[in-house]
């Protein structure tokens, strides 16, 4: 699989934030400089009940990963799902138009 880009870390914390009826704006795309830059989204997960927990959706260059405040075991089963999703298509060669 190729490297992961800017481009689809863009495109996974828009798709997050949709799917959880929030709305997304790069802007809020938080950069910490330095050699190796590394970008961090402060996302917010909605159960089915309603309830949110802040997600901090990050970056590094090369790999998106997330760190979930706290720990509602949907977000542990959505959040992968959606990122394998992403995986999945960039492999196939599809884009999400969103």
């Amino acid at each position: 699989m190729d490297q992961l880009t800017y481009s689809d870390y863009v495109l996974f914390c828009r798709a997050f934030q949709q799917l959880n009826f929030f709305d997304f704006d790069e802007k809020d795309i938080q950069v910490q400089a330095g050699e190796n830059p590394c970008y961090t989204y402060d996302a917010t997960f909605r159960d089915e009940s309603n309830y949110k927990t802040n997600v901090l959706i990050i970056f590094d260059g090369s790999a998106i990963s997330w760190e979930i405040g706290d720990g509602w075991e949907d977000a542990n089963t959505e959040i992968p799902e959606l990122y394998d999703t992403l995986i999945q298509m960039k492999e196939s060669g599809l884009q999400l138009l969103l």
